[in-house]
């Protein structure tokens, strides 16, 4: 497939109103707002709603958080594009690309398919979402595709694996409600989080759970070396005092998970490791490691 051009050529402005038609080279320069796509030579603006992009900021943080953690790839959301396809271009609500396929990133796009690809439905995407993104995306590559769908009296999740066939497979969550991702390994998503909106589920706990439930402690402890080999690069006091507090609670304590969201819930005083925690995680949120 041609990859992506990194033209120079300055970005063009259009108006957005209903379809508009123009060349995949022109979409990729136009300078629009809100989410749009390209097939076709078409272009279509689709509206988001309030529930929509709770969705998606909350897996933005979360799965962000993991792949950082873990140095797994990068988080892009809408209207960063997918160019994956010659007849389209898709603006994903959320899509992760592994360092693996790093390379196929451009200014405008990614050139190529991600690993996975989350889309959140609305009223009218149904139809776009549920049945032509399934066979783009799978014909394109994709790996992994999530369709969750938060419309009133409708709240389900689908979630589709690719099989050594290259087709999707739809695959269940478990009897707890429970996702386990094949492309991410390690993590899991507990559909609860989807629907919760008071209070709105927060992103650090979450993770806390996942990882702190690991089958992998040897991995955990990995990610937690990590992140305190990169706390210590910074140099600044604040960094290299959390770095050693982890270190050092590791070894002592033979620390190989990360407490789990009931325990940090639990009525009781903090322990060292909760600080240690709360700290490098909420750190790792606001300034990202670099990976």
């Amino acid at each position: 497939m041609p990859r992506v051009s990194e033209s120079s050529t300055p970005k063009a402005h259009a108006p957005i109103a209903g379809v508009q038609r123009m060349t995949a080279e022109a979409f990729l320069r136009w300078d629009h707002t809100g989410i749009a796509e390209w097939v076709d030579g078409e272009v279509s603006i689709q509206a988001v709603t309030n529930e929509h992009q709770r969705i998606v900021a909350f897996l933005i943080q979360f799965m962000g958080l993991f792949c950082r953690v873990f140095k797994l790839g990068v988080v892009r959301s809408a209207p960063y594009a997918m160019r994956s396809l010659t007849s389209c271009i898709r603006e994903p609500d959320l899509m992760f690309i592994s360092t693996a396929n790093l390379s196929g990133m451009r200014p405008e796009a990614l050139d190529g398919p991600a690993d996975l690809v989350v889309e959140v439905v609305s009223e009218e995407s149904v139809a776009r979402d549920y049945d032509e993104k399934l066979s783009e995306f799978e014909a394109a590559g994709v790996q992994e595709y999530w369709l969750i769908d938060p419309r009133a009296n409708r709240q389900r999740a689908a979630f589709y694996q690719r099989t050594t066939s290259g087709r999707f497979q739809p695959v269940r969550t478990d009897d707890r409600d429970v996702y386990s991702s094949a492309d991410l390994p390690g993590f899991r998503l507990k559909l609860e989080w989807l629907w919760q909106s008071e209070p709105e589920p927060d992103a650090l706990t979450a993770l806390a759970e996942i990882i702190g439930s690991t089958n992998s402690p040897r991995r955990c402890a990995a990610g937690s070396k990590q992140l305190a080999k990169d706390l210590a690069k910074r140099g600044d006091a604040a960094s290299t005092s959390m770095s050693d507090a982890l270190l050092s609670n590791s070894a002592a304590s033979g620390f190989t998970r990360w407490p789990s969201s009931s325990a940090l819930s639990e009525p009781r005083a903090p322990s060292a490791t909760d600080h240690v925690f709360s700290a490098v995680l909420g750190l790792a949120f606001i300034r990202p490691i670099s990976c």
